[in-house]
């Protein structure tokens, strides 16, 4: 990509990854000091997939802590079925 942008006298303005941390390095190594910024995309990809994952922890956690209760509607006479 370098070859073909110095044979056509393109400068590089700057370059957009999705922020795996094998890029930098070697974009420093065979571009220089270009601006590098993150993929808005990945960043929302990966911060919606860390909230699904508390929520669906949070919902697991809720659950096991819900009373146990007999199935169907209550009867008069079982007063620990209706508290």
């Amino acid at each position: 990509m370098k070859t073909a942008l110095d044979d056509r006298n393109l400068p590089l303005k700057g370059i957009t990854t999705d922020g795996s941390p094998l890029y930098p390095e070697p974009i420093r190594k065979v571009f220089g000091d270009v601006p590098h910024q993150l993929c808005i995309f990945h960043i929302i990809k990966d911060l919606t997939k860390g909230i699904l994952k508390a929520v669906a922890k949070e919902r697991e956690r809720l659950a096991q802590t819900k009373p146990k209760l007999k199935r169907g509607r209550p009867s008069s006479t079982d007063k620990e079925a209706r508290r």
